[in-house]
Order: structure tokens, then C-alpha cells, then sequence
């Protein structure tokens, strides 16, 4: 996985050293736009950080999506560049991607896609393009060549400034029909818990 994840324009690669926590923010989105003093120097793109390596004078956990272990583990993340899947054009592609460093088969693979909104109703809105996002990325994913196929897929929709929406933003058929087409176990919400190696767990589950 990761040798051809190198080949499709990643940005922010990192090998995190073993913890049981990570912390996913897009500095690139609206908000930090708006907000600028927040955005650290030469920070830009999605990042994850955990809690030994967060970046100075600003409060991390106000603003990103919250990423557990049940035991410390190894994680490698990962943004795509802008217009990641060139020449193609008008193709989704969702903010982070995170995976056991261990990279062997079977090993869970978490594909987030954030929004950073403040408006408590305007999740219904971003939820279409915030599935084809992620849904976008692991068929452009298979296609270029990544053993995606032999991974567990999972797919988290984030609104890091809103409550989390949970379950109750989709229904069962559409979670079922999202899964049957795409191998994708979705969730709406600001967390995500590493089981093991291979199973992730969503807030809403627990």
C-alpha cells in the first residue's frame, strides 16, 4: 500500500511514532481561511498530529477530528495534493487517509473527508459531497493500482466545529447500498477508534 500510495501525489506523509491518539485538521479549509491567526506558520493541507507533536499556540482539539487506538499503534497518515487524480478532472478526493504502519493485509483503512461548518443544520447539506469525496478516492485508488481490495474500508465524515451526527445521518439501506457498492463501512461523526490492526469503531457504535 504505501509504495503505490507514494505514486498518486500525497502531501503531509507521515510515519507517527506508537500512540493511541491522533488529531486530523485541514488547514486548507474555509474556516482557516476566515481565521487565519489560527493557521500555524507554513502549516497548510490536512495534517494529523498527536499529542507529543502539536504544532504551538493553538488548541488542536477544538478543531479536528479525534482519532483513537485500544493500544498503541503505529499509524501512517496522509493528505492528496490538489487535482491528485490528473489528467482526470472533476474526480472527489477526501482530505486524509490513515492506515496501520504495519501495512499488511487485512489492516483497516480510514479515509476522512472534513467540513468545517458552523452552522448545526448544514451537515445535510455536505452529505453527498462529503460521500463522493471518499467514494471518489477508493475507486481512483483501485484504479491506479493500490491494494485497496485487501484492506478493511472505512469512510468518516467529519463536522469537527458541530456534534456529531452519528448513524442518524444515514439510513440503514443507504449504509448498506454504500457498502455493497464501494466495500465502505461509513460514518458520520468526529471520532474513530482503532480496535486492532484491522477493525476501526465509530463513536456512534460504542
Amino acid at each position: 500500500m504505501k509504495a503505490s500510495l507514494k505514486q498518486i501525489r500525497p502531501s503531509n506523509w507521515k510515519e507517527h511514532p506508537l500512540s493511541s491518539n491522533w488529531m486530523i485538521i485541514d488547514w486548507d479549509g474555509d474556516y482557516f481561511k476566515k481565521h487565519a491567526e489560527l493557521k500555524p506558520e507554513k502549516a497548510g493541507g490536512c495534517c494529523v498530529y498527536t499529542l507529543e507533536n502539536q504544532p504551538d499556540g493553538i488548541n488542536i482539539s477544538l478543531y479536528s477530528v479525534s482519532i483513537h487506538s485500544d493500544a498503541p499503534m503505529g499509524i501512517t497518515s496522509l493528505g492528496l495534493r490538489k487535482n491528485a487524480w490528473r489528467p482526470e478532472q472533476s474526480i472527489g478526493q477526501c482530505d486524509a487517509l490513515l492506515f496501520p504502519t504495519s501495512d499488511n493485509n487485512g489492516d483497516a483503512f480510514l479515509l476522512v473527508e472534513t467540513k468545517y461548518s458552523e452552522n448545526a443544520s448544514s451537515w445535510q447539506n455536505y452529505k453527498e459531497s462529503a460521500l463522493k469525496q471518499i467514494t471518489d478516492t477508493i475507486s481512483q485508488l483501485s484504479k491506479r493500482g493500490c491494494p485497496i481490495d485487501n484492506r478493511n474500508i472505512f469512510g468518516l465524515i467529519s463536522c469537527p466545529l458541530l456534534n456529531p451526527m452519528g448513524a442518524t445521518a444515514f439510513s440503514t439501506e443507504e449504509l448498506e447500498s454504500i457498502c455493497m457498492e464501494y466495500g465502505v463501512q461509513i460514518e458520520m461523526g468526529n471520532s474513530a477508534t482503532f480496535k486492532d490492526s484491522q477493525t476501526i469503531s465509530f463513536i456512534g457504535e460504542e
